[in-house]
């Protein structure tokens, strides 16, 4: 079963510095590998590795402009941690039905 989806948006028109402020708020949290985004009663946190994918794209028609952002990345499985040190998962793999 996939897990409910967590979304927040945001669109609306504001003062520069409003939005510049958002993006510096971005930056901390992405430094810090933990973004957590509340508005009205939704939230959702999210915890960037180390390694994202980065699009990023400017444009311009007329009297519009725009630059649009997108940072994503994939989580890994996560490791399962005992006596402090971290280790993988446990699995077990068997040919006969109810070994373990």
């Amino acid at each position: 079963m996939r897990a409910k989806e967590q979304e927040i948006r945001l669109e609306n028109q504001m003062e520069i510095d409003q939005a510049i402020g958002y993006l510096e708020e971005l930056v901390k949290s992405l430094r810090a590998r933990r973004i957590a985004m509340t508005h009205g009663e939704e939230s959702v946190t999210l915890t960037p590795p180390d390694d994202v994918k980065f699009k990023m794209k400017a444009s311009g028609k007329g009297s519009k402009e725009s630059v649009a952002l997108k940072i994503s990345w994939k989580i890994a499985a996560p490791a399962v941690e005992r006596n402090g040190e971290a280790e993988a998962p446990d699995l077990t793999i068997t040919s006969t039905a109810g070994s373990a």
